[in-house]
């Protein structure tokens, strides 16, 4: 899923841009002009508070954060038919990977009932 801004715009280093991976928002400082949006690492829960690491920090014009916020939950409705069908896609491989799995002594692991099984009276 892709979605082009502005046909005005060439975007000239796509490819050659940095990729950051984050767990996601650990925290925003909402303001005009500008807001500040801190992404995070989660590094494990020590004892009631989750630990994160700031990965990134995004200055953005707070108007423009505002056009992106309402193009991403439009981009995410057009395309929330695809969505779901390919979560529930890796959802069924993920769930034939962990059939294979056998415990210790060789035998076949126990199966969980599948979310749609009814309970037995």
């Amino acid at each position: 899923m892709s979605l082009e801004l502005s046909p005005e715009v060439k975007i000239l280093n796509k490819d050659s841009a940095p990729t950051v991976y984050t767990d996601g928002m650990a925290q925003m400082m909402f303001g005009f002009p500008v807001s500040k949006l801190y992404f995070a690492s989660s590094l494990g829960n020590d004892g009631g508070k989750e630990d994160r690491r700031i990965d990134l920090v995004v200055a953005i014009p707070t108007v423009q954060l505002l056009q992106m916020c309402t193009q991403v939950m439009n981009l995410a409705k057009q395309n929330a038919t695809a969505m779901t069908g390919f979560a529930d896609m890796l959802k069924l491989q993920l769930d034939e990977q962990l059939d294979l799995i056998v415990t210790e002594d060789g035998e076949a692991a126990p199966q969980a009932p599948a979310a749609t099984d009814k309970p037995k009276d």
